[in-house]
């Protein structure tokens, strides 16, 4: 075997006779230095010590020491001609080279492909070929002037631990520290310090597509992207932004492993240019950097966007939004948006409110935070629409009944508190003491309800014997599931079978036994509710208290008197010097009692005040009814109106409420407290100042009689008779005329206290009505108030030339007690577009005339909107509205217009039915909103009402 410095096994032929007188044999060589190996009878020879990649000539002695003192020699005549291996460097001949791994190339031993010298020179001669190493491998960095790395872009790399690396513009497949990766091309060109866009060598395997921007604002907007094929080896991306047409960088924002971010700190009404960069950090020590082919321009927008953005709460699953459109600016919006997050069960997110700068949206979660904001839609300056976008407002929706609330979360209902739960460890709504939850302790959804909701009614008492009551009641009309049972008390309390409370379960009746003779108790039902608060009961209670009867009514306004009371069946007592009288016995329960109470003063008395009464059914017997509460209203001249509260003049407020139903509390002229005082136009019977007074309409202060007189052409005589009542309450009188004309300066004339005037200066031939006020000025201070009556017109004697006609005189009087005129004006309660069935029957003394039976209508007018929308049987694509008709349509209705608000569609129904659905143009899992407005048969104003308040639905999300 020949190496680069030995020959192992040369071989020794020996010969043919005589072997045996060879002692032994010795191999000498030349070239490159000479020299002896001594050998042995063997056959063979191994001669180290020799230069690489050098040609040897070997020769062989014999030498034979039995024949001589001296040993004699033989050497062979033909050398044997060998050449060592060539090491790393040496020239070569082909396949000479000593390493495996090596290759002789051009005359000169090299590494094959795939492997590298260990010492890194590649100059000197000497040492070995190693493999190359694979990515993320320790190598040795010291090394200069050869490829240690297998992967043609990559390297040695000090930075990182002396391992081989990609390149400057390749990233390793593997990532950063798992090897067997290869390294892949990306660009490669750095400028302003960050790349720019050069053509990828293979693949564009790091860049990112479809850069596209949404939510314009003034300032801002949202860059989202879609990653490259490989974005696992994407450890982060940054936004840059450059002004439109420069390639300096106006802005930078990392946002991480996220492919949509907001920008913010943008100038209003500039264009940008926005590009993603592609942070790459899992084959090199510091991160590798791509940016972005794609791109998208944006002009920031400018005075659209929304302001004053307000978010309420109603219930548990309703929000008002509500905001003021731009100004100036408004023109350019199309529409707005309400957007939400976190989005609804169906999916939705978003509402199209159209032009509207309002909407109430419904499905949200109870105790779910949301945060809104609104958006403008412009699309009139740009081929795509641009939009602009509010920040966020959040808000929590309020909870409702057993769900969590706390730390902002409110309870819906009024009448609940956020309290702990059974556990302790959170706090839920539940309704509070003196209320019941409709829908129980562990449901949600129900309401709190008071508790007098529970009380029982028809609470009948019927004795037997002495000691014995049978006692009933009805239950609840409501809610009697929320009823855990009944309790009954009595007062005074008196043991009965051990105990002064019966449990009467849910059972309503009883009958008890041992009550004492004679005495009289009070009976209570309390109504008992456990399923509210949890571990306590609560309760309602209905009473019968011990029965008596008591009349009242108000002493007339300056007399000091007696009353005679007379009831049939009689009752006693029978007379009274106060304005009140108590029957406390014999009052029979169901029992009706005519009663006439007549004011005495000396010998005069007035006419009586008649009134009916009914006590309240309930037992026989000599049993007492519940108080009998009544009012009257006098007839005559006696005021019946019951009260225990203030009289005119007399402090009220804060629980005194005034006792005259014509009269209200106001402040007194101090301004320190409140007092009764009559309302306008009814007036103090006693004057401002003089309690003890009622409130008495001002139409018993008009005057009758009126009667007028023409003198000549140009004068009127009038004269009237006062009031037959309060005539002392008439402050003055008034003489009105229409048409208005100044006579003596003015266009009435005050005729101070007298009942008759002449007045002077009226155009001839023209026609004036007349009028007499009775002026009262006592009973509002520092305020007159009148009543007044008309006469028919009339009409000034006319003057032709010189002469003159002779006077016109005519008397006119009012007929008693009826209108002047053969005519009626109903001023309060005529509805617009009625019909009206009208009987008019003239009576003279007893005799009555047939009656003239006629039918009216009064004119049509604009009608109200409908009310109550609901929406309801929604489908993917449809949804039916239903409403109430209006309360007031003032005509006949025709038709409905049914508006779709987002897009102005309008759709009619096909009569004055109230439903219809709208079945064209939805898309699922969407909400819309919708108006109603009413029209009916007007002819003379607009015969269509305004649009109803908006009405939000939803679609259901399509079936899969």
């Amino acid at each position: 075997m020949v190496t680069t410095q030995e020959i192992s096994n040369i071989p020794v032929t020996a010969p043919a006779t005589f072997t045996g007188q060879v002692r032994r044999y010795d191999v000498t060589w030349s070239e490159a230095g000479s020299g002896t190996r001594t050998g042995t009878t063997a056959k063979f020879v191994q001669v180290t010590g020799l230069q690489s990649a050098t040609t040897y000539n070997f020769y062989i002695k014999s030498i034979e020491s039995g024949s001589w003192t001296a040993a004699q020699e033989v050497t062979t005549t033909n050398p044997i001609t060998v050449t060592t291996k060539s090491l790393l460097g040496d020239t070569c001949t082909v396949s000479n080279c000593a390493d495996p791994n090596a290759v002789c190339s051009t005359t000169t031993c090299v590494c094959k492909s795939g492997f590298y010298d260990i010492d890194g020179d590649t100059t000197n001669v000497g040492e070995a070929c190693t493999a190359k190493l694979a990515l993320s491998v320790s190598c040795n960095s010291v090394l200069t002037g050869v490829v240690q790395c297998s992967d043609t872009n990559a390297e040695c790399t000090s930075t990182g631990g002396n391992v081989c690396r990609c390149q400057t513009g390749y990233f390793d497949s593997n990532g950063y520290n798992t090897p067997g990766g290869t390294c892949t091309s990306r660009k490669s060109q750095l400028n302003n310090g960050l790349y720019t866009n050069m053509p990828l060598f293979p693949v564009a395997a790091l860049k990112v597509t479809s850069v596209t921007a949404t939510s314009v604002t003034t300032t801002g907007v949202t860059i989202s992207w879609t990653e490259s094929a490989t974005p696992s080896q994407v450890s982060s991306y940054t936004v840059v932004w450059r002004l439109s047409g420069n390639t300096a960088v106006e802005g930078s924002s990392p946002v991480g492993k996220v492919t949509s971010t907001v920008i913010t700190g943008l100038s209003q009404s500039t264009m940008y240019e926005f590009k993603v960069i592609s942070f790459e950090s899992g084959s090199r020590s510091s991160a590798q950097q791509i940016e972005s082919d794609a791109s998208v321009i944006v002009t920031t927008m400018s005075g659209l966007v929304v302001t004053s953005l307000s978010v309420g709460v109603e219930g548990t699953s309703t929000v008002t939004i509500a905001w003021n459109a731009p100004s100036p600016g408004v023109d350019q919006v199309r529409s707005y948006e309400v957007h939400w997050t976190p989005e609804l069960s169906n999916g939705t997110s978003a509402y199209n409110a159209a032009k509207t700068t309002s909407v109430r949206l419904t499905g949200f979660v109870s105790g779910q935070m949301y945060s809104f904001s609104v958006k403008s839609i412009e699309d009139g300056s740009r081929r795509n629409p641009q939009e602009v976008q509010t920040s966020g407002t959040s808000i929590t929706i309020n909870a409702g009944l057993t769900v969590g609330c706390g730390v902002g979360i409110n309870c819906a209902d009024s009448n609940s508190e956020c309290v702990q739960d059974d556990a302790g460890t959170t706090t839920v709504c539940r309704c509070k003491s003196g209320y019941f939850d409709s829908n129980g302790y562990s449901t949600a959804g129900g309401m709190c309800v008071t508790m007098s909701a529970l009380a029982v009614t028809d609470f009948t008492q019927v004795k037997e014997g002495t000691d014995t009551v049978n006692i009933s009641w009805t239950p609840p009309t409501e809610y009697t599931d929320q009823v855990n049972r009944y309790l009954l008390f009595w007062s005074p309390p008196t043991t009965i079978n051990g105990n002064s409370v019966y449990d009467g379960q849910p059972t309503t009746a009883v009958q008890l036994v041992g009550f004492t003779p004679g005495q009289i108790y009070t009976f209570f039902v309390r109504s008992v509710e456990s399923g509210s608060l949890r571990y306590q009961e609560q309760y309602t209670q209905s009473s019968a208290s011990p029965i008596t009867m008591m009349l009242s009514w108000t002493l007339p306004s300056g007399i000091k008197t007696s009353y005679d009371v007379i009831t049939t069946p009689s009752l006693t007592p029978t007379t009274t010097t106060t304005e009140s009288i108590t029957y406390s016995t014999g009052v029979i329960d169901g029992q009706r009692y005519n009663i006439s109470i007549t004011t005495v003063s000396v010998s005069e008395r007035s006419d009586p005040l008649v009134a009916t009464f009914r006590t309240v059914s309930k037992i026989s017997g000599s049993e007492k009814s519940d108080p009998l509460v009544a009012t009257f209203r006098t007839v005559s001249k006696i005021a019946g109106v019951v009260t225990t509260n203030a009289g005119l003049t007399v402090g009220c407020g804060v629980g005194i409420n005034c006792a005259d139903s014509n009269s209200e509390c106001v402040q007194d002229d101090g301004g320190t407290t409140t007092v009764c005082r009559c309302i306008s136009g009814y007036f103090d019977s006693n004057g401002y100042s003089t309690a003890g007074g009622m409130c008495v309409t001002m139409s018993t202060l008009a005057v009758t009689g009126i009667t007028l007189v023409k003198v000549g052409t140009d004068t009127v005589n009038i004269s009237w008779t006062p009031p037959t009542e309060y005539t002392d309450q008439v402050n003055s009188y008034r003489v009105s005329w229409s048409p208005a004309t100044i006579i003596n300066g003015n266009s009435f004339y005050d005729a101070q206290l007298t009942t008759a005037v002449q007045l002077v200066g009226f155009t001839p031939g023209q026609t004036f009505t007349f009028s007499v006020s009775s002026v009262e000025s006592g009973s509002l201070r520092n305020q007159d108030q009148s009543t007044q009556v008309s006469t028919s017109p009339i009409t000034i004697c006319t003057v032709s030339g010189s002469e003159r006609s002779d006077p016109l005189v005519a008397t006119f009087r009012t007929v008693s007690k009826i209108h002047d005129t053969e005519s009626i004006t109903y001023s309060t309660g005529v509805i617009d577009g009625q019909r009206y069935n009208i009987s008019i029957t003239t009576v003279s003394g007893s005799e009555r005339s047939d009656p003239l039976v006629a039918t009216f209508r009064t004119v049509s007018k604009t009608p109200d909107p409908p009310t109550s929308l609901t929406c309801h049987a929604t489908t993917d694509q449809s949804i039916t509205l239903s409403w109430t008709a209006p309360s007031l349509p003032r005509g006949d209705i025709q038709y409905y217009v049914v508006q779709r608000v987002d897009i102005g569609a309008l759709f009619t129904t096909t009569s004055s039915t109230t439903e219809y659905t709208v079945a064209s143009g939805l898309q699922a899992a969407m909400y819309y909103t919708f108006n109603i407005a009413t029209v009916n048969d007007a002819v003379t104003e607009t015969n269509q009402s305004s649009f109803s308040s908006m009405l939000g639905c939803a679609t259901k999300a399509a079936s899969k």
